[in-house]
């Protein structure tokens, strides 16, 4: 690789400029890193600073070194970064380019699990049946008390066993990552996988054909569904998945959150990720996955739109995961989850990728209000006039009968029969109230500080 001319740089590492720049436009402190930087025939070392301290960037993905006091990111990860935003490390637009990197290379399957010798022969073998095979299977065995770890050797799979780990799925996978990574070539593709979770066989191939034609893409995922099973909660939670997929579909794939049940990941992402972690460029205690928080998949979705990346559903993939078979299990669980997303949101603040989800938020707070002050105009109305029509009486069938018809209508297309329940709101209504009661709960577990133990 020839050494680039200043002009063909674009200094993109300033923390104080935040921009794409080229040299004459640069500020004094741009242009002093750049006059530092110096270029070898295998490596293009750069001396500039992100919040004090020195970026170190060999060319050579396989040479993944840590050197005291710096972070050292390959330097292909870097350019195939998507543009910046505030606060971020973007790749060189500059001459300087890696002719023979291709847009995507093998798939590596991870599959953590805690447990789960019941559920780990069905999900090895829908990755075994992928239409794009992985080159790797590797099920990630924390804090097994079972046969887990003899069911996927029998299956084929690659066994990795966590040490010490205190930090439930996040510390696992951090633990794998740290030891998987430093091996990978920036193209290679890391896909997480939960081991009661069963994938269309189009998932990886679907991924890659994706990933491989929108560079600017750190991670897909696809539509969720849940098992069958679980009585009267798994039926609600289907409808509601069902309902996710919906939406989805609808806006054509656009993505808040990559499910935790199923994603693809660059692994120069998960680089970029890393780096800035340890700059303090990114919020959450951990190496990959933040540990710091209860849903370690909405924190990275968010790790990486900050790092300047997209994230995707893919509508045309299908995730169906193990559904909660109890209402205590299934309060446990949205307790986390609602938990998880609110500390997350107030960790990042208001960004302009966070400004969505937190009017997402305040609209889901204010919704909770309403199914009790319904009913309180209902029996008002019904104690004082009778069915005399009004305009407090007009609202609330009017908003009832919308209610209804997106109950029903979305999930029309993949849960049938189940829309004709779902219209007349005799399981969906007290479902949503359960889920509002979990809500508020979570709120107040935030406000006061309680209640965080995993459970």
């Amino acid at each position: 690789m020839g050494s680039p001319s200043r002009t063909d740089l674009t200094l993109t590492l300033c923390a104080m400029c935040s921009s794409r720049m080229s040299y004459g436009d640069a500020c004094d402190h741009c242009r002093r890193m750049t006059d530092e930087m110096e270029t070898r025939t295998d490596t293009l070392l750069l001396t500039p600073f992100i919040n004090g301290r020195d970026v170190v960037m060999p060319s050579d993905t396989r040479e993944f070194e840590v050197i005291p006091d710096t972070i050292t990111v390959p330097l292909r990860d870097l350019m195939q970064a998507p543009p910046p935003g505030k606060h971020r490390v973007s790749s060189p637009r500059s001459n300087v380019v890696i002719a023979d990197l291709p847009p995507t290379g093998q798939v590596i399957a991870l599959i953590p699990a805690h447990n789960e010798a019941e559920t780990i022969d069905a999900t090895i073998a829908c990755i075994r049946a992928q239409q794009l095979p992985p080159a790797r299977i590797i099920v990630v065995c924390d804090n097994c008390h079972d046969n887990t770890a003899e069911h996927a050797s029998i299956a084929g799979a690659e066994v990795f066993t966590s040490v010490d780990n205190t930090q439930m799925k996040a510390g696992a996978l951090n633990q794998v990552l740290s030891w998987l990574i430093p091996t990978l070539q920036s193209h290679d593709l890391v896909a997480v996988i939960d081991a009661d979770t069963v994938i269309s066989p189009n998932f990886f191939r679907e991924a890659r054909e994706y990933l491989a034609v929108n560079p600017d893409t750190g991670g897909v995922s696809g539509t969720y569904g849940g098992r069958e099973g679980g009585g009267l909660p798994g039926w609600c939670q289907r409808n509601e998945f069902a309902r996710w997929g919906f939406d989805s579909r609808q806006q054509s794939g656009k993505a808040i959150c990559l499910s935790g049940a199923a994603s693809v990941f660059r692994a120069s992402t998960l680089r970029i990720v890393r780096m800035l972690r340890e700059a303090g460029e990114l919020p959450g205690a951990g190496i990959y996955y933040s540990t710091s928080n209860f849903t370690e998949d909405f924190e990275m979705s968010q790790a990486i739109l900050h790092a300047g990346y997209r994230i995707r559903n893919l509508p045309a993939v299908v995730i169906t995961t193990a559904v909660k078979p109890t209402w205590k299990e299934l309060h446990v669980q949205r307790l986390r989850w609602n938990r998880g997303i609110t500390e997350t949101l107030g960790e990042y603040g208001i960004t302009r990728h966070t400004r969505g989800m937190w009017v997402r938020w305040v609209i889901y707070t204010l919704s909770v209000f309403v199914i009790p002050l319904s009913m309180t105009l209902f029996v008002h109305q019904m104690l004082n006039g009778g069915w005399h029509l009004n305009g407090w009486l007009f609202l609330w069938l009017s908003v009832t009968a919308i209610v209804m018809i997106h109950k029903s209508v979305t999930i029309t297309a993949t849960r049938k029969w189940s829309a004709l329940f779902a219209l007349v709101l005799i399981f969906e209504l007290p479902y949503d109230t359960f889920l509002h009661f979990t809500f508020l709960r979570s709120l107040w577990q935030v406000i006061r500080g309680s209640g965080k133990t995993w459970r």
